[in-house]
């Protein structure tokens, strides 16, 4: 497999569970849990810091 299919479906792993915390966020909103709300925002920050190195080593 090329470094650029590589790429790719890492990148579309971190988009899917990025969206997933965005889903796990508001059913949390929904539901008006606390705790729930607050471990769906950590988990979307941390799919946020997980893509970052990722999008910067691309574009070097």
């Amino acid at each position: 497999m090329s470094d650029c299919a590589k790429f790719r479906f890492e990148l579309a792993g971190w988009v899917l569970f990025t969206f997933s915390a965005l889903f796990f966020t508001a059913s949390s909103v929904k539901a008006g849990d606390p705790a729930a709300i607050a471990g769906s925002a950590l988990f979307f920050v941390a799919c946020i810091v997980f893509m970052r190195p990722l999008l910067a080593s691309r574009k070097s």
